[in-house]
């Protein structure tokens, strides 16, 4: 069985490639430089794979340079921030993630924010855009601590727009390293991202571990239970957790609502063992890396192999291509996502999240924003997601090419294991 002995590329990592500060007096984020393991991402045309240790080293290091003076954009609330953002969608677009947040499907990702995403992110495009957003109905918002400062771009919304949840949903997460933790250090961790958005209580926090071989996750996880009991946090989350361990920590009695994992109509491993899982325990299923770092479009359709990447999202899903089957075969996939689309006059991005939200227990597709740069919000386009499904014909028709590829369950293992030694 092949299986990798080091990790591609991941979330984290790519994030750190141009770690963040904050330049209070100007409103933007200035790149500070980069680790030298960060550096490696993005040599074009070359998949480059990261040990473990360089992973973690960067992931931190990016963790780091989000933190903020509080002193930054801080204006009144507006007296109207009134608005219901379900007004532009159907009841249909919205889950209730456990039982009591009015979800929407198409989560707005905030790891654009982090760099490395062929922009430099500024502080007030980036909160107006993210208002546009919830205006249009998209009211739920995914970053991370380790998303440069992404975390203190939420609390820059807030202290615009108020802090009540009918302005929005902000889900985030806590990425520490694999070693002992104690109840002050989660204290501390999660004590800094409700400082950073400038909340009292957390609407999700979604936690990730790097190596089971070290197994204090359990004590941090009852450590984060402590902190919701006492209203900081008001529910509990995994992200890249296996089926193994997600059911072993929710059988323990950790009031989980969801896992966070990568899931696409070209890696469906979640709906081998994850999907079932998760229904049986009535979790729900959050799922990223839903467009391929942006693959899934029409503007890759007939194009060469490419010998380059302008973001680390495509060097990260170039990878995942590459590992699941070859670029013709990925070029035929995309023709029979393009019939779909015709069909049912959509883009073939809506048809790639369409299919993922139509999985058993998918509570919610992240779709990634580069908030602040005019164009890229995709708010139309992904409207589209809701006025369709896919029928016998279309998922047949997918699956006939995705059914070639290699079996990437097989090749990888479980949800979360391209981040963890083999």
């Amino acid at each position: 069985m092949m299986r990798f002995s080091a990790v591609t590329l991941t979330l984290a990592v790519a994030s750190s490639r141009t770690c963040l500060a904050w330049v209070p007096f100007s409103g933007s984020l200035k790149r500070a430089s980069a680790s030298p393991s960060a550096r490696m991402l993005m040599t074009a045309g070359q998949p480059r794979r990261l040990s473990r240790r360089s992973l973690m080293e960067t992931s931190l290091g990016t963790a780091a340079a989000g933190i903020i003076a509080s002193s930054l954009h801080t204006p009144t609330p507006r007296a109207s921030a009134s608005l219901t953002a379900s007004s532009e969608l159907p009841e249909d677009a919205y889950t209730l993630l456990g039982g009591d947040m009015k979800s929407c499907k198409i989560l707005n990702g905030m790891w654009q924010l982090s760099g490395g995403h062929g922009y430099r992110p500024q502080v007030g495009p980036a909160v107006s855009d993210m208002r546009k957003q919830f205006e249009a109905g998209f009211n739920t918002f995914d970053t991370a601590d380790i998303y440069g400062g992404a975390e203190d771009v939420v609390g820059s919304y807030k202290r615009e727009y108020g802090t009540k949840e009918d302005q929005g949903l902000f889900y985030t997460k806590w990425v520490p390293r694999p070693e002992r933790v104690s109840r002050a250090a989660v204290k501390e961790a999660i004590g800094r991202s409700l400082q950073r958005m400038d909340t009292t209580r957390l609407d999700l926090l979604q936690f990730h571990w790097w190596e089971y071989g070290y197994p204090y996750y359990m004590d941090a996880l009852q450590y984060l239970q402590e902190i919701q009991q006492d209203g900081g946090i008001r529910h509990l989350a995994l992200t890249n957790f296996d089926t193994k361990r997600m059911s072993e920590i929710y059988d323990a009695g950790i009031p989980l609502v969801s896992n966070q994992v990568q899931y696409s109509l070209l890696d469906q491993r979640p709906n081998v063992l994850m999907a079932p899982a998760a229904k049986a325990r009535g979790m729900s299923l959050l799922a990223y890396g839903t467009l391929l770092g942006g693959f899934f479009s029409g503007q890759w359709k007939g194009k060469p192999d490419p010998k380059g990447f302008e973001t680390v999202s495509q060097q990260k899903y170039y990878n995942m291509i590459r590992t699941w089957g070859d670029w013709a075969l990925f070029q035929e996939l995309l023709h029979a996502m393009d019939g779909v689309a015709e069909k049912h006059q959509v883009s073939i991005p809506n048809v790639a999240v369409r299919w993922v939200l139509e999985q058993p227990a998918v509570g919610g597709a992240i779709v990634g924003c580069r908030f602040g740069l005019k164009g890229k919000a995709h708010t139309e386009d992904n409207r589209a997601v809701f006025a369709f499904a896919l029928d016998k014909e279309d998922k047949e028709a997918l699956q006939a090419v995705t059914g070639r590829g290699r079996d990437l369950m097989k090749v990888i293992g479980d949800c979360g294991a391209e981040y963890r030694r083999a």
